[in-house]
């Protein structure tokens, strides 16, 4: 007997599930001082799914996560002019 069962109406996983955007992506800050690392962080998360913000350095992002209840996520570089990414974390910490 040769049994065959129905098409599922249902779309197929994606082959790799972390490229996958969720109904709800999780949102990332990018703290750097170099544009094109912002850029290419930002380009990269995005293809996996992210919403991605951008902060110039640690002042710009301390502002940004005070103002946004919707991020999960922050990259911060270390050195950074204004405020560098070590005092960033800490000051976001303390909040």
């Amino acid at each position: 007997a040769n049994e065959t069962t129905p098409a599922s109406s249902e779309p197929a996983p994606p082959k790799d599930p972390s490229r996958a955007p969720g109904p709800n992506p999780l949102t990332v800050l990018v703290a750097d001082d170099d544009r094109s690392v912002r850029r290419s962080l930002k380009r990269g998360l995005e293809r996996l799914g992210f919403v991605v913000l951008e902060a110039e350095n640690g002042v710009e992002a301390e502002r940004t996560f005070s103002e946004r209840s919707d991020i999960d996520v922050i990259l911060l570089d270390a050195n950074m002019p204004v405020r560098g990414g070590v005092e960033t974390a800490h000051r976001i910490l303390e909040k």
